[in-house]
């Protein structure tokens, strides 16, 4: 809660403690809060049952029959393993995916010893990553993308032939475009009894374990924590129709309080990591500005103007073009992607445009801790 005499934020724990902040920053990272569908008898399952974000190791899986619902990027991730100790395992899946060659090594010793020496090479290397990621993807997020067509075309080539059953290739194969993921839930699950799965069909899939691969509620994240800004006016009430912010850090109407990976900052071409790098040199220079004395809260005019920016360029994008998924709303307003690629976040977040910042000072600059 911010203190607009004293100029302070009150920072509440969750045992009471408060401590009293210039600054804060929600770091609490966005991929964490699970989503679980409300199938029937749910709760009746004797077996174990976690969510992938909440797994219980006091579970032994080895011998186990398993069943995991979903089958995106969660799920297989957790499915080779499983099968590795399993006795069986069970894939319950509403929506086939793209699912490409990962390609993984471990680095050489060699290797090691060269980046450790030399770390310019290794600093080379990564630039060599991000760059080929941002030629190679960012293409492909463009609504009608040539070169996302024919990138789909090359992991479908390359699932059939990993696949040898050819009487399952059908169900695995997407029908939607290269990018423009669903929700993974699935349709063929009747109720969950204690025993196990009733599918649709009427078949019981008897299980120890259900591993849920749903998927996040993301907004459900973004309003976990509770904060109250200027006008005692609620971050809940703030965002009551759209989760708006200027830059994917800054909300107007909540000085000295910042944002990493909020809303309409999930890229396509590069590792989350560097765009919280890009936020945290944003930030800061937000919190130099303002110091120990002042206050610094974006103008609402430059959010309007930044979302507007933001919210025109994903209409020409693969994520508008008609399937459904978890970042996008029912209303198809997405909130979570940014439009562009890595680059241009890195040259937004590179200065401050600190006309689009209100900056006061605070009301008790003597406060000192």
């Amino acid at each position: 809660m911010f203190d607009e005499i004293a100029g302070l934020w009150n920072v509440i724990f969750e045992d009471g403690n408060t401590v009293k902040a210039r600054h804060v920053i929600n770091g609490s990272g966005g991929l964490h809060v699970p989503s679980i569908p409300d199938f029937p008898g749910r709760e009746t399952f004797k077996g174990a049952g976690m969510h992938t974000a909440r797994w219980d190791h006091s579970v032994d899986m080895h011998g186990k029959r398993i069943a995991v619902i979903g089958a995106a990027a969660s799920a297989i991730q957790v499915i080779p393993e499983m099968a590795k100790i399993g006795k069986e395992v069970f894939v319950f899946q509403r929506t086939p995916n793209y699912v490409a060659p990962r390609k993984d090594r471990e680095y050489t010793a060699m290797e090691k010893i060269i980046f450790s020496k030399v770390p310019f090479l290794a600093k080379l290397y990564r630039w060599f990553i991000f760059m080929r990621m941002e030629l190679l993807l960012f293409p492909v997020t463009k609504k009608n993308s040539p070169r996302g067509n024919k990138i789909g075309n090359l992991i479908k080539q390359y699932m059939r032939a990993t696949v040898n059953d050819k009487n399952i290739h059908a169900s695995l194969e997407p029908d939607y475009k290269l990018g423009c993921k669903r929700i993974l839930i699935s349709d063929e699950i009747q109720e969950i009894n204690p025993n196990g799965i009733l599918t649709n069909t009427g078949q019981l899939i008897e299980v120890d374990a259900i591993i849920y691969a749903t998927g996040f509620d993301i907004e459900k994240h973004l309003r976990s924590v509770e904060v109250i800004g200027l006008n005692k006016k609620s971050l809940l009430e703030t965002w009551a129709v759209n989760q708006e912010v200027y830059q994917g850090a800054c909300i107007a109407g909540f000085p000295n309080f910042y944002l990493v990976t909020g809303p309409n900052t999930g890229v396509a071409t590069t590792s989350v990591v560097f765009m919280i790098e890009q936020q945290v040199h944003f930030i800061m220079q937000l919190i130099k500005r303002a110091g120990r004395e002042k206050l610094i809260s974006v103008k609402q005019g430059a959010q309007d103007r930044y979302n507007d920016v933001i919210h025109s360029a994903l209409k020409d994008t693969v994520w508008t073009s008609g399937s459904k998924s978890w970042y996008i709303r029912e209303d198809g307003r997405i909130s979570t992607l940014y439009p562009y690629n890595g680059r241009m976040f890195r040259k937004q977040s590179k200065n401050v445009n600190f006309n689009d910042f209100n900056i006061v000072h605070n009301n008790d600059g003597q406060v000192t801790k």
